[in-house]
């Protein structure tokens, strides 16, 4: 049967005027920007304009790109959803529910009520089969006094009669509810607590998405961070806003530059996008409609949610590797990166460094001409090392220009193997404690790595052809095995041979991990600790 013919009795007609900011934009972007809440898509949108079901000034227009003028005024038909509103038994959290009003909470992925194009079960729909009493309410959203995306969970309330709907839309149209909501978002807003109030409205080139925007209606959220990543690039917010515009949070986030991770339209993609869009309806206060006594209502986020937060919160543990001269941390360390453990070697980073053309090459020859410098072979170690034994100053001169050289090559190391999210990776860095890389926060754990004098001395140096006089120098030039064994976390006793030491490295990871799973739980409890006084303060504001 030919489409134009279809009988158009089940249709309803939605009437609209564009503005003058659709000035030049397509009528399919019209639609599904005016009809994106009621789960009609682009392409169904499309279909209705071909089959002549969409009039611009009362004229047919069968092209989704036919351009809009401001002042035009539109009609589309929309089929009937009525003979869909059936009752769905799927799983419904209900947090209270009266004659007057139901309290639930919606999950992650569920349209709030009924539309064109939207074939699965809604939250109207399960409503309905926990409470039947809604079907006697008119229209094709029964009970419906707010909405929340489909791509946000959290609290919502339903109406459960008429009068119990006119006194809630009542009260969210003069913003006499508390809406308060929990988000993670990918960076840092500026400040760890603060406002925003910038209006809001269509974007002007992207029809379908909405931008801060001069001339747009007034919109004001309130936000306070209760965590953030150590690099920055991930803050869980509480967020209140006393307005209801159009993805207000999204946007007024996204306009901050820290959009809300998982947002397929605002995100900005700076961290791997989570399994859902980390938003949910977190607190929702108002007055009873019939008893006018002030109820509020607190949903934590579900699994779902629970899960990306932790994933965004975990970070590999840094744990550094440090002992004497000579004791065996380079075996341990190659013991540990045999387990699959990254492992940064500062050793190599420096000997990098002293490469033809590197860059700690250019420093040395910049500031010694070629002393200890050839344009082939790069930095001449020997001749280096015998002028840092015979002048300490120029030691500490030398050290001051490499090792900070080091460590950006360590945090590069760390930035690549972060990418993969290893439960923890190990750095190899003599002098780590003599240089404050605990303190400057570049390892959360130092391992030590202890050898008898007799081993040192004896066959390990043998085997690493060190001269007694230079094994000194080497110790030396670091803190006193006393001193530097009082900054590790953890020490591993080398047993003089390599099968013992490897079962000692086994036992190590498996300590490490430990370590990590028990500051991983303190560091959610302090989330949860900081989250719930946070929810306190805003809801007192």
């Amino acid at each position: 049967m030919d489409e134009m013919n279809e009988d158009k009795s089940q249709e309803t007609e939605v009437k609209a005027l564009a503005d003058e900011s659709w000035e030049g934009g397509r009528l399919d972007a019209f639609w599904a920007e005016r009809l994106k809440d009621e789960g009609v898509s682009r392409q169904k949108i499309q279909e209705l304009i071909r089959t002549g079901r969409a009039l611009v000034n009362n004229e047919a227009r069968t092209k989704p790109n036919f351009r809009l003028s401001g002042g035009d005024e539109l009609a589309l038909a929309l089929p009937d959803q009525s003979n869909v509103l059936e009752a769905d038994p799927g799983r419904l959290t209900i947090l209270y529910s009266d004659d007057d009003a139901a309290v639930v909470c919606k999950p992650y992925g569920l349209t709030t009520h009924p539309a064109p194009s939207c074939s699965e079960p809604t939250l109207v729909n399960r409503l309905l089969h926990h409470f039947p009493q809604l079907a006697e309410m008119d229209g094709e959203r029964p009970g419906v006094v707010h909405r929340l995306d489909k791509e946000t969970s959290g609290v919502m309330v339903a109406a459960l009669n008429e009068r119990a709907r006119l006194a809630l839309c009542e009260a969210f149209a003069n913003r006499e509810t508390t809406k308060i909501y929990l988000a993670l978002l990918s960076g840092r807003p500026p400040q760890d607590q603060g406002v925003i109030e910038a209006p809001i409205g269509r974007h002007p080139r992207y029809k379908t998405r909405m931008a801060v925007l001069t001339g747009g209606r007034p919109a004001k959220t309130v936000w306070k961070v209760v965590w953030s990543s150590p690099k920055g690039d991930a803050s869980l917010a509480l967020l209140r806003i006393y307005t209801g515009r159009t993805h207000q949070i999204r946007v007024h986030m996204a306009h901050l530059g820290c959009p809300v991770a998982g947002d397929p339209t605002y995100g900005d993609g700076r961290r791997p996008a989570p399994s859902r869009m980390m938003l949910h309806a977190l607190r929702l206060g108002f007055d009873h409609p019939s008893t006018g006594e002030r109820r509020t209502f607190t949903a934590w986020p579900g699994a779902d949610f629970m899960d990306n937060l932790r994933q965004a919160v975990e970070a590999p543990l840094r744990a550094g590797i440090v002992g004497m001269p000579g004791g065996g941390k380079s075996t341990l360390a190659r013991l540990i990166r045999e387990q699959g453990v990254p492992l940064f070697d500062a050793d190599r980073a420096v000997a990098e460094l002293y490469g033809p053309g590197a860059d700690g090459s250019h420093m040395l020859r910049a500031r010694y001409g070629d002393r200890f410098t050839d344009d082939a072979k790069g930095v001449d170690k020997r001749a280096l090392f015998a002028a840092m034994r015979e002048t300490p100053a120029l030691r500490r001169e030398v050290m001051d220009m490499i090792h900070p050289m080091v460590e950006a090559k360590y945090k590069a190391f760390l930035e690549n193997a972060s990418a993969s999210n290893p439960p923890w990776i190990a750095a190899e860095v003599p002098l780590l404690v003599e240089g404050d890389w605990p303190g400057k926060g570049l390892v959360d754990l130092v391992i030590g790595v202890h050898a008898s004098q007799a081993l040192r001395r004896g066959p390990f140096a043998k085997a690493r052809s060190l001269a007694p006089e230079t094994l000194d120098i080497l110790d030396a030039w670091q803190y006193p095995e006393k001193k530097k064994f009082a900054a590790c976390h953890l020490a591993v006793e080398n047993p003089g041979n390599e099968a013992g030491l490897r079962e000692r490295a086994q036992a190590l990871g498996r300590v490490v991990l430990w370590i990590r799973s028990r500051r991983m739980a303190r560091t959610m409890d302090q989330i949860t600790t900081a989250a719930r006084a946070g929810l306190e303060e805003l809801s007192s504001r």
